[in-house]
């Protein structure tokens, strides 16, 4: 289950920075981040800190080319510019992160702990793709976040994450 969400918006005259402020329940369960109600080309920063998260060098975006639309054909998170890689710091309240994501390539996800060293590495499948004209497949993976201060993504080639999810300890 997800969490109750709510969705505020600043009044006019400031810069529009949605912020996404969900109501945290006694259970801790899955949260999925609430990328659809992005603008499209916003540049995620602070926006999900409620969920111990915190994005450095990611857009959200509706995708242009059909091969990284995925079944909700809604936004998705890439990295900013020319960049082939993104990085989030983590709370430690997160204790999972589950993510689902797209690209021609393989896509590895790293987590760094407090001083920069390397705590796990795993990579995504290489999937062959045999039409031009269908999407990527979808992969998913799930990591453990309780040592990871950083999660870093990165791929030789252009990809994207299509939904985002963090399991949290309960918090006191």
């Amino acid at each position: 289950m997800l969490a109750q969400e709510t969705w505020d918006v600043p009044p006019s005259t400031l810069v529009q920075a949605p912020i996404f402020q969900p109501q945290l329940r006694a259970e801790q369960s899955w949260r999925l981040l609430p990328i659809p109600y992005l603008h499209n080309f916003e540049r995620i920063t602070g926006q999900f800190a409620s969920f111990g998260l915190h994005f450095e060098n990611v857009i959200a975006f509706f995708p242009s080319n059909p091969r990284f639309l995925n079944e909700a054909q809604d936004k998705v998170l890439m990295p900013a510019g020319q960049s082939k890689s993104l990085r989030v710091s983590v709370e430690a309240t997160v204790s999972h992160i589950h993510l689902w994501m797209m690209g021609s390539q393989e896509i590895t996800v790293s987590l760094a702990n407090a001083n920069e060293n390397p705590v796990s590495v795993t990579e995504t499948s290489r999937l062959a793709s045999t039409d031009i004209h269908e999407p990527y497949a979808e992969q998913n993976l799930t990591v453990e976040t309780r040592t990871a201060k950083t999660l870093c993504l990165h791929s030789k080639a252009p990809f994207v994450v299509t939904r985002f999810a963090v399991k949290q300890q309960k918090q006191t």
